[in-house]
């Protein structure tokens, strides 16, 4: 099913993506979505309607960072992390790994944090 909701824009890049989802959730709650579940569930959440389409695109591979721009001429430079180049001088490619969990100047660990809190107060498994 979820195939189909991609099927225009081709295979899903990192089919792993939606199963770590699923042992994440499964290992916090004691609960396992299933696939339509976790898609279902993105466009529904409360949130302005283009962070509901990053987490879309970044769920099925398709966030435009790092190696997409080294191949248009004059803009390879956004293919680096601006967070970690204004704060550290560094030239970092930015890829969907880096962006959401490893930057360590993009604020990242606090919207991981505040996620983490507002799943744990809003969970049924206490």
């Amino acid at each position: 099913m979820l195939e189909n909701q991609t099927k225009k824009k081709g295979k899903l890049r990192h089919p792993g993506l939606i199963e770590d989802a699923q042992d994440l959730i499964e290992e916090e709650t004691g609960l396992r979505p299933d696939s339509q579940t976790i898609i279902n569930g993105i466009w529904k959440l409360k949130v302005q309607g283009r962070l509901k389409d990053h987490i879309w695109n970044l769920t099925i591979g398709r966030v435009k960072c790092g190696n997409y721009w080294l191949n248009i001429p004059d803009y390879e430079q956004r293919a680096y992390c601006v967070a970690c180049r204004e704060a550290e001088g560094s030239v970092t490619l930015e890829t969907e790994q880096h962006l959401w969990l490893e930057c360590e100047h993009n604020g990242q660990s606090i919207a991981w944090e505040t996620a983490k809190r507002i799943w744990k107060m809003c969970s049924t498994r206490r």
